[in-house]
Formats: C-alpha cells, sequence, structure tokens
C-alpha cells in the first residue's frame, strides 16, 4: 500500500514512463519495414511487449489512485 502523500508522485511516474513507452512504441511502429521475416516477426513481439508494458503501469496508475482516494475517504470521517 502507498501512502496517500507519496501517491501524486507515484501517479506522476507512472505517466512519465508510459509517455516514454509511447513514443518507443511510435518510434518502433513507424520505423523502416525491412523484408527480413525474423526481424518483422521481433518487432511485433516488442510492440505487443511495449503495449503489455503500458497496460501494466496504467493497471498499477489506478491501483495507487484507488488506494489514495480510499485513504482520504477514510480520513475524513
Amino acid at each position: 500500500m502507498i501512502h496517500p502523500e507519496n501517491a501524486d508522485e507515484a501517479v506522476d511516474r507512472l505517466l512519465m514512463l508510459i509517455g516514454d513507452l509511447g513514443v518507443g512504441l511510435a518510434d518502433l511502429a513507424s520505423s523502416a519495414v525491412t523484408q527480413d521475416k525474423a526481424a518483422l516477426i521481433e518487432r511485433f513481439a516488442a510492440l505487443g511487449q511495449l503495449g503489455a508494458d503500458v497496460a501494466a503501469l496504467a493497471e498499477a496508475g489506478k491501483v495507487v489512485l484507488t488506494n489514495r482516494f480510499e485513504q482520504s475517504a477514510e480520513r475524513s470521517f
């Protein structure tokens, strides 16, 4: 469980990391197409992994924010 006071920084870092991965996805997807079938397969595998990484980081952000809001609600009572 993350302390509510640290949640904003954690969310900011997760968003920056997702943004960096998004740039990597765009770069990898838009790079020149090669005729090497194995290289193309590897590229799509890498794109899939980057997509999975983004999804995992987004889920982590949801968990951090959910925890933060639950903690804040408990403190307000």
